[in-house]
């Protein structure tokens, strides 16, 4: 019922759309945003790309606006997740003609499929290919060269014998293509039981480096989260101030890498 409030709002406060030139996109993630950018047009038509999700709100609890509605509306053309990676948006782009969607479908076991280039040049062929875009070989190099730093960051990782801990696995991508091994602290929302919490405190701590998102910043505080991993990295699954693939791979790799680091 709310959906449809919503709906009849924005079409009752959206302008009639006048002739325009220019194709407008909206990709609902940052990563997708993109990866849209990442290609460029076979014209001269000017290409407006808009993210909906963005600033700090969560992905897995994302209340549509009517704005946001209107922007849809009125894109011509809409790039998302799919329904398992975004459930929310299901309802809304089911009222808008098949042919303006665009879905990358994050398929098991990686739902976070953009933290892989091997994945994300899928996804980017997929967008191409529906827009009738060209891939630039420099594009296609630059994602298998990252690629390939990631398969060696994460290779370096395990001969180091660093434990990478999660607070939930949305290291996913990274572990389907790379064999990155991970270990979250809570599954399924909830958390480490009190025989994994004994296990975790008498083992060493040394080689134990735990990737905390933004909304587990606060729990970087916690006491026995500070005597446990003493090295603790952030990094945010939506590289929100990124401003390239190539900015967003150059980070993780970063982050990762900091594990390696000496305490």
């Amino acid at each position: 019922m709310r959906m449809m409030i919503l709906l009849a709002l924005s079409l009752l406060l959206t302008p009639f759309s006048e002739a325009r030139a220019d194709l407008r996109l909206t990709a609902t993630l940052p990563p997708l945003t993109l990866m849209v950018r990442a290609i460029k047009p076979d014209s001269d038509v000017p290409v407006k790309v808009h993210t909906l999700i963005t600033d700090d709100a969560d992905p897995h609890d994302f209340h549509l606006r009517p704005s946001h509605i209107r922007l849809l509306q009125n894109s011509d053309q809409v790039i998302w997740g799919g329904e398992r990676l975004e459930p929310h948006m299901k309802k809304i782009l089911g009222t808008l003609p098949p042919g303006k969607i665009i879905s990358l479908d994050a398929q098991p076991p990686a739902l976070h499929f953009w933290l892989s280039p091997l994945q994300t040049l899928k996804r980017i062929e997929t967008i191409a290919g529906k827009l009738g875009w060209p891939i630039s070989e420099t594009l296609n190099a630059t994602l298998r060269k990252r690629s390939a730093e990631l398969k060696g960051t994460v290779e370096m990782l395990g001969r180091k014998k660093v434990e990478v801990w999660v607070f939930h696995p949305f290291l996913d991508a990274l572990e389907t293509d790379y064999g990155l091994e991970t270990q979250a602290l809570t599954k399924g929302g909830h958390g480490l039981s009190a025989l994994q919490m004994r296990k975790l405190e008498k083992a060493p701590n040394t080689q134990r480096c735990l990737i905390i998102e933004p909304e587990w910043k606060a729990m970087e505080q916690k006491e026995w989260v500070r005597r446990q991993f003493v090295k603790r990295v952030h990094v945010d699954p939506l590289f929100r101030g990124a401003d390239s693939l190539d900015q967003m791979y150059t980070d993780l790799i970063h982050s990762l890498k900091a594990c390696l680091t000496e305490n």
